[in-house]
């Protein structure tokens, strides 16, 4: 019925969006979850910020020559920890 080509890609197909799926939940419960006033409307701005900045890397890593790619994974870690750090610091300090 399936060759074993086709498994891999139905499973790659799922799998993806799964991980969107848990993703676009997550940034959901983020956002109900948060109080309304500056901090609702702040989790919202991250949020947007960060889908856009992932589908940006994400078009970087499919369409650059794999050695661009691996140096953009190289780049995008530790930006991606600094950024959420920084975020955290300022989600903290607003009331």
């Amino acid at each position: 019925m399936f060759e074993a080509s086709s498994i891999g890609l139905w499973g790659g197909i799922i799998g993806c969006a799964i991980g969107a799926a848990g993703g676009i939940f997550g940034t959901w419960i983020s956002i109900s979850r948060t109080p309304a006033g500056p901090k609702r409307s702040f989790i919202w701005k991250m949020s947007l910020i960060f889908w856009l900045g992932m589908l940006l890397f994400l078009v970087l890593i499919f369409t650059l020559p794999t050695i661009w790619s691996l140096i953009a994974w190289i780049i995008y870690i530790p930006c991606l920890v600094f950024w959420i750090r920084k975020m955290n610091k300022r989600l903290r300090n607003t009331s």
